[in-house]
């Protein structure tokens, strides 16, 4: 006999903003929640000796979520821009590169404050570490190689 079971639905921006609020409650600088979408900035800090970086992420019920840094703005190793950004978007800004959505490695049932922020302090980590070096030091999707 087979049994079914219900399937899971996407988290809603509300949902995911409790969670946002519970685990980050003290480093978040702005919220918005309206028409199905949650924006808000964030102050993050990648390790202790590291630099505070003020990040909006944007998640819309029906798409994934979106960061970028606003300040400081990204800098350039050599006169070039990290790889690791999405070309210019409808916003005029350029997305973190956090992770490769065809590979689908974040999906609607996972939580922004589990997976997608710690993604963000990944990305942030890897970043400084290039900004001295000119190499990026941690995995790569197949789209940037």
């Amino acid at each position: 006999m087979k049994t079914r079971y219900p399937k899971q639905k996407r988290l809603s921006p509300s949902l995911q903003w409790i969670y946002v609020k519970r685990y980050y409650s003290n480093v978040i600088q702005s919220y918005s929640l309206k028409c199905g979408e949650l924006v808000f900035t964030i102050e993050l800090r990648p390790s202790e000796n590291s630099n505070k970086y003020l990040i909006e992420i944007r998640f819309h019920s029906d798409g994934f979520p979106i960061a970028y840094m606003i300040n400081p703005k990204i800098e350039k190793y050599n006169g070039k821009l990290p790889k690791h950004l999405y070309s210019i978007d409808k916003t005029g800004r350029r997305p973190l590169c956090v992770y490769d959505p065809k590979t689908k490695e974040w999906n609607g049932k996972m939580l922004i404050a589990e997976s997608f922020i710690p993604w963000i302090l990944t990305w942030l980590n890897t970043y400084e570490f290039w900004l001295i070096t000119g190499k990026w030091e941690y995995n790569e999707s197949s789209h940037l190689k």
